[in-house]
């Protein structure tokens, strides 16, 4: 009897995951359109359609493990983003991955831990580029030639040990962004059990330098942002966004001085320059998890805010 000698090839994680992906459920067939769900008319001659809250909150609770990236400086294809995510992240369990406009990608999970771990154990790169991840939300437009918001790690290098506690922590944390979470055991030997926290910053909006707590005035530290101009504090790539600070007087370019708003307190006089290098520290690798490319911070100066 003739036997076939030649081996069957071994399937790989990588294989197996997409594969089960593929046969995940859509949960189409357990929708069910009720009366007054789907509301449609003409308005200036346009045909138009409106869902009821029910299945707005429908859609609401499917994206709930959802989140949108983006890599920014440069383009990749779908498989080849597909391959960097899976060498990223190692989900625990499938993922689906979509391409929408103005190279924005959806990522779908199935596991909650898999969503928090894309969330929060940034910043990632891929390529050397910094790959902007944000939680999926109903007004998320991609229109839009960059993201909203999008997770930085934050210290507070001379914040007192009595406030060293988790709600405390999240409190003063909000003063920047919306915490998503707090990292007690990064660098505890040399900078006690609080190193740092993971939030959620406004890209359009220059980064906030100090805070003040209790009248006492705190460094605010970022780390691994992508190139920031020191003008405004802005990220450079939306330089294109906001107004720009040159004017022509003369035919010679002239800069307009950024004025910042403080409130009148005698603290706010010992407040260091608004923007500048000490803004940023870099970050030793938490885990390999972040993928193995050099991360550095790109840091541009008053003259100049392209990369």
């Amino acid at each position: 009897m003739a036997v076939d000698s030649t081996p069957m090839p071994v399937e790989s994680w990588k294989d197996k995951l997409l594969r089960r992906g593929n046969h995940g459920s859509t949960g189409e067939e357990d929708l069910e359109l009720l009366e007054g769900d789907v509301t449609k008319t003409t308005i200036n001659g346009v045909p138009t359609t409106n869902f009821s809250e029910r299945i707005q909150q429908i859609f609401i609770r499917d994206m709930a493990t959802t989140v949108v990236v983006k890599l920014l400086g440069c383009n990749l294809a779908y498989s080849t983003l597909q391959n960097r995510i899976l060498s990223l992240w190692k989900p625990s369990h499938p993922f689906h991955l979509m391409d929408v406009e103005n190279d924005c990608y959806l990522v779908k999970f199935q596991s909650k831990d898999d969503y928090k771990k894309a969330l929060t154990q940034g910043p990632w790169t891929v390529f050397g580029q910094y790959l902007t991840v944000q939680p999926w939300s109903p007004d998320f437009n991609p229109l839009q030639p960059f993201p909203n918001h999008d997770m930085a790690w934050v210290r507070f290098p001379s914040l007192p040990g009595v406030f060293y506690n988790r709600k405390i922590l999240e409190e003063i944390g909000s003063l920047i962004g919306k915490v998503t979470k707090l990292d007690f055991k990064t660098d505890c030997g040399s900078r006690g059990r609080f190193a740092c926290m993971a939030v959620f910053i406004n890209l359009n909006k220059p980064l906030i330098p100090h805070v003040l707590i209790n009248g006492t005035v705190q460094r605010v530290e970022y780390e691994l942002l992508l190139a920031v101009c020191f003008l405004c504090g802005r990220y450079s790539q939306v330089r294109d966004l906001f107004p720009s600070k040159e004017t022509m007087m003369d035919g010679e370019m002239a800069k307009e001085a950024v004025i910042v708003d403080f409130p009148e307190k005698e603290k706010m006089k010992e407040l260091p320059e608004s923007f500048g290098p000490w803004m940023f520290v870099e970050r030793k690798s938490r885990k390999n998890s972040r993928g193995n490319e050099n991360l550095t911070t790109k840091i541009l100066p008053k003259q100049g805010m392209g990369l």
